[in-house]
C-alpha cells in the first residue's frame, strides 16, 4: 500500500505532530482529575481487581468487549488525527450507550480550524471541536479524502462532554480502562509495510501518526507483551486493519506510543442543533 512512496512523499503523508500543542492538553488535564467508577469497574471487576488496582499485566482487548467500531481507510490524505478522534468517540458511544455510530471524519478535515485537513492535524484539537460544535454522521457528510469547504447542513450532531489526557502508564491504568484511547506513534516506512505479528522494527525519529489504542495483551508462546492498536489504513492492511506493537517498558515505550493519550469523557450526548 505504501511501498512505492519516496521519502518526500512519506514525509508529506506523515508530517510531524506538534509536540508542544499536544503537551498543552496534558497540562490542562493534569489539573482536572477524571474518574468514572462505572466504567473503570467494568474492566476491573471483570478481572477481580479493585478500583485503585493497576491493570498492568492484565490482558485487555476492547474488541472483545464490544467497544471498537469498524476499521476505516483515510486514503491518500493525512487525516489520521481525524480518524483517531472519531474512532475514540464512536467507541465511547458503543461502550456507554450501545450505539454503533459512523461519524464524519470529513467534517473535521473541512472545519477544524486549528488543523490542516489532509496536510495533518491534532487529535486533541479534533476532540475540542467535537465538544464545542458536535460532529455529523458520515451519511450526512461522507468522507472524500480531500480538503473541502466547510459546509455542515445536518442538525443531527454528536457531542462529547470533555476529554482528558494522560501520559506513560497512566494511559493504560486511567485511560484505556475507560475506553479506547487516542495515541500518537513515530511511524516509519518499515512500519507501513507491516503485515502481521508483533511489530519490533524501526520507528521514525518523531511522532507523526495518530491511532487508537484498543488493548494490551501477551503472546502465549513467548510471553512477550504488546499493544493492540486500530489503524485507519483499511482492513487490507496489517491484521484486518489493526496492529500489535511490541511493548518495551522503556521510556515512552515502542515508537513513543505512551507519550500522549487522549480519551473523550463519558458524559456524552447527542442533540439537535
Amino acid at each position: 500500500k505504501f511501498s512505492d512512496m519516496t521519502d518526500e512523499e512519506f514525509n508529506l503523508r506523515f508530517p510531524a505532530l506538534s509536540v508542544e500543542e499536544l503537551k498543552k492538553s496534558l497540562e490542562v488535564s493534569a489539573s482536572e482529575e477524571f474518574t468514572s467508577p462505572e466504567h473503570l469497574d467494568k474492566v476491573r471487576i471483570a478481572k477481580g481487581l479493585g478500583v485503585e488496582d493497576s491493570v498492568d499485566g492484565e490482558d485487555l482487548d476492547w474488541r472483545k468487549l464490544n467497544g471498537v467500531t469498524p476499521v476505516k481507510d483515510q486514503g491518500n490524505c493525512g487525516s489520521c488525527w481525524a480518524f483517531a478522534a472519531v474512532g475514540s468517540v464512536e467507541s465511547l458511544y458503543l461502550i456507554k450507550k450501545g450505539q454503533a455510530l459512523d461519524l464524519s471524519e470529513q467534517e473535521l478535515v473541512n472545519c477544524e480550524e486549528n488543523s490542516n485537513g489532509c496536510e495533518g492535524g491534532l487529535p486533541n484539537k479534533a476532540l475540542e471541536y467535537i465538544k464545542a460544535k458536535g460532529i455529523s454522521h458520515s451519511k450526512d457528510l461522507p468522507y472524500h479524502a480531500a480538503n473541502e469547504e466547510c459546509v455542515v447542513s445536518s442538525s443531527d450532531k454528536v457531542f462529547i462532554h470533555s476529554f482528558f489526557a494522560n501520559t506513560g502508564l497512566d494511559i493504560l491504568n486511567k485511560s484505556l480502562v475507560v475506553s479506547p484511547t487516542i495515541v500518537a506513534i513515530a511511524a516509519s516506512k518499515e512500519f507501513t509495510a507491516y503485515k502481521g505479528g508483533i511489530f519490533t522494527g524501526e520507528c521514525a525519529p518523531e511522532l507523526n501518526h495518530a491511532v487508537l489504542l484498543v488493548g494490551e495483551g501477551h503472546d502465549e508462546a513467548t510471553g512477550k507483551r504488546f499493544w493492540i492498536v486500530k489503524n485507519s489504513w483499511g482492513t487490507d492492511w496489517g491484521e484486518n486493519g489493526f496492529f500489535r506493537l511490541e511493548r518495551t517498558d522503556e521510556g515512552s515505550d515502542k515508537c513513543d506510543i505512551l507519550e500522549f493519550g487522549f480519551t473523550p469523557a463519558l458524559k456524552c450526548h447527542s442533540k439537535k442543533l
